[in-house]
């Protein structure tokens, strides 16, 4: 059963019937900003969103290794 989003906090845990697992970044009177665990971030009416809490723990983030840039070669 969904819950009204204003009985949430943020950086709780929820689950959004179609985006899945998330983090709720934001929320206030007209908007809820939820951060998916897939990557995205998307904002919602509040009146609108139907969210159920989540107990899933936070995913690992990847650990991004610096971009490798080639030097181009100088002409003298």
């Amino acid at each position: 059963m969904a819950i009204h989003p204003r009985a949430f906090s943020v950086n709780q845990r929820i689950n959004h019937n179609v985006f899945g697992l998330g983090a709720i970044r934001e929320i206030d009177e007209v908007y809820t900003v939820i951060d998916f665990d897939e990557g995205s971030q998307r904002k919602f009416l509040t009146r609108m969103v139907e969210l159920t809490p989540s107990s899933a723990p936070v995913p690992p983030r990847p650990v991004l290794e610096p971009s490798k840039k080639k030097r181009s070669a100088r002409k003298k």
